[in-house]
């Protein structure tokens, strides 16, 4: 029975192959027998039936969004949404107990978000440097020459400090001031062609004590009038070289732009 049961399992009998038993003489099919009639049946040559798949996770929406938006994050504001649907994604995918996929896709998003915003800044900064760069040599000049100004100013003041209190004579201010400054380029104005003093000294401050001048008066204005000149608001409107507002140093320190029809409101006399 053991060796029939082998032959069943391997499929070279069958329960219905002819058999009988050794001291019989009718046969039956071997499936009738007790020892057959309960046991497994024999091994199936067919293949068993397929399972159905199971259905395929699909995107989240969430993660797509992410991405499309973080492609536009260098206008800033498609960043900020991409970032946060792109965390909100993750959380739906890691709630979805697999029914949604795109795991990867929200983080590219949120990883092209910042990367563009990133850019998106660097764009605005070097827009801003190049419109700078383009309007830049003129204020750049002007900040120079109101600086120099300052410097100069700050020299006369200086030099009435170490001369009892007197402001140099106008004839030669130029020459009794040169050695407060810097350097020679204080006296020029940047992209000054011509040599000399870019700026003129008040004619009414000639020699005068500085306690006495009340601070509001005009002391140094731009004239480009040449080296030691001197003079009062007349020289500064008609001064060569000149072009729009004028630059004017008061007693007290105060550098400004003042333009040509306001320069006789200011205090020209101690």
């Amino acid at each position: 029975a053991e060796a029939l049961r082998r032959m069943l399992y391997s499929g070279s009998i069958t329960l219905r192959t002819p058999a009988r038993l050794e001291l019989e003489s009718q046969w039956r099919a071997l499936g009738e027998f007790p020892e057959f009639s309960a046991p497994s049946s024999p091994r199936s040559s067919s293949p068993p039936p397929l399972l159905p798949s199971p259905a395929k996770p699909r995107n989240s929406r969430l993660a797509v969004a992410s991405l499309v938006c973080g492609v536009f994050g260098f206008l800033l504001a498609p960043a900020l949404v991409a970032l946060l649907l792109g965390i909100f994604a993750l959380v739906q995918i890691r709630r979805s107990n697999g029914s949604l996929a795109g795991k990867g896709v929200a983080w590219a998003g949120i990883i092209v978000a910042v990367g563009s915003a990133f850019s998106g800044i660097l764009l605005v900064w070097a827009l801003s440097q190049m419109r700078f760069d383009q309007r830049g040599p003129r204020q750049t000049a002007q900040s120079e020459c109101s600086l120099n100004l300052s410097k100069l100013g700050s020299a006369v003041r200086l030099y009435a400090n170490d001369h009892a209190d007197q402001f140099p004579a106008a004839a030669r201010w130029c020459d009794e001031v040169r050695d407060y400054v810097p350097s020679m380029s204080v006296f020029v104005c940047p992209g000054h062609a011509n040599a000399g003093s870019s700026f003129t000294f008040n004619e009414s401050l000639s020699g005068l004590n500085a306690e006495r001048v009340s601070p509001d008066c005009v002391m140094l204005f731009e004239a480009h009038a040449g080296w030691n000149s001197h003079g009062t608001s007349e020289l500064a409107n008609s001064g060569k070289g000149r072009r729009g507002n004028i630059l004017v140093a008061l007693a007290g320190g105060q550098v400004f732009l003042v333009a040509p029809e306001g320069l006789k409101a200011l205090r020209w006399t101690p």
